[in-house]
């Protein structure tokens, strides 16, 4: 440990000095300066652990000797040093700043040492715990935004009944679902998911939510709306980053949609029976990886009353149980089944309360999101 005593007495520094270095298990390397302007220069290099600090200097006294040496390095811990005659102004330092005082005369290596260790780790907690206070308040702004750039209710779409769900792994996630007003007047439902979890991959969610936005107001294909994104993101992405997404345009007035998908889970379309009727599995690299390629939309599907299309990312089908037993496709598709005939609302809320049921009480170690779009 690195410790600056800023004295001026030439014998209490010798004493200081004396006691430490005969504690052989003190491992205390002392510095000293004889003025408070000295000390603060000194205070400029990092590499100090504590200070001990007398109050009655020949260029400062009293109190605001310690905040002058506060405002200099508020994060160092302060051992005061103060007279016999002076412990009510050691008291009154403690209550501004200081870690402890001592009393000059009183003072054993012992003492000392023990006084020094314990300032220093209880700023270092202090530290710690400043750190998570302000983490946690990063966070909770974090998580509103994230929540905020999620929709707050589906498009009402007339013959269409849809629904979308998002549970993040922490405090915000990498997945992603939206709803897109193209410029044709149809509606892109996208899902994505940013590789990882956390405030990394929720910025770079955010910013394919704002880029997808911005482009869909030029174009309204599918591939051309994910050529372009990856364009634009790919630079400005990590090595180790990247999104897979798919993008469903659902065209109202010919019952149809047709979808590009960028390396993500393939969506599913049931038939009115329940009955698995398409794949959307026509899968292409996710973005991120290549800014040179060309997206291609898939041909029209045709849609008919009953008909549920379910999008999802992986966190759906790999949310693991406590005997490593993932929830998989068949039970997935099976929630969709049995609730085919209730609202898409519905359908989202039976499939997130049977993974939580597989997932019985366990972490999520992925983000889970999932969108139901019905045709009525």
């Amino acid at each position: 440990m690195r410790v600056l005593l800023i004295e001026d007495n030439e014998d209490d520094v010798l004493i200081i000095r004396t006691e430490l270095e005969d504690r052989a298990d003190q491992d205390i390397e002392l510095e000293d300066c004889d003025c408070l302007a000295a000390g603060l220069e000194r205070l400029d290099n990092n590499h100090i652990d504590a200070v001990l600090l007398d109050l009655g200097l020949p260029d400062s006294s009293g109190l605001d000797t310690l905040e002058q040496t506060l405002a200099k390095r508020d994060d160092l811990p302060i051992v005061v040093l103060t007279g016999h005659d002076d412990e009510s102004l050691g008291r009154s330092a403690v209550q501004r700043g200081a870690q402890d005082y001592l009393v000059k005369g009183k003072v054993d290596g012992d003492s000392l040492g023990r006084s020094i260790r314990y300032s220093i780790e209880r700023v270092r907690r202090l530290r710690a715990e400043r750190n998570v206070m302000r983490q946690e308040a990063d966070l909770r702004i974090a998580r509103q935004i994230q929540f905020d750039l999620l929709p707050h209710e589906a498009p009402r779409i007339e013959g269409f009944d849809i629904a979308g769900r998002t549970v993040p792994a922490e405090s915000v996630g990498g997945d992603y679902y939206d709803f897109i007003p193209l410029n044709d007047g149809n509606t892109g439902i996208v899902v994505g998911d940013v590789t990882g979890h956390g405030i990394g991959p929720a910025i770079i969610m955010a910013t394919k939510r704002a880029c997808l936005h911005t482009l869909a107001r030029q174009t309204n294909c599918p591939g051309s709306l994910f050529t372009e994104a990856n364009s634009v993101l790919t630079g400005s992405m990590a090595n180790n980053r990247f999104i897979t997404a798919l993008l469903v345009k659902v065209d109202v007035g010919q019952k149809t949609f047709n979808y590009v998908n960028a390396g993500h889970p393939h969506g599913v379309l049931f038939d009115a029976a329940g009955q698995v009727r398409t794949l959307l599995d026509d899968s292409d690299f996710p973005i991120g990886i290549d800014e040179e390629i060309q997206y291609r939309s898939s041909d029209p599907v045709s849609m008919a009353s009953g008909d549920v299309l379910l999008l999802f990312t992986d966190g759906v089908n790999e949310a693991m149980n406590s005997n490593h037993e993932q929830f998989g496709f068949d039970r997935a598709f099976q929630v969709v089944r049995d609730c085919h005939d209730e609202p898409a609302e519905r359908i989202i809320a039976q499939l997130f309360e049977r993974i939580l049921q597989h997932m019985d009480n366990q972490p999520a170690m992925d983000d889970i999101t999932a969108v139901v779009v019905k045709v009525c």
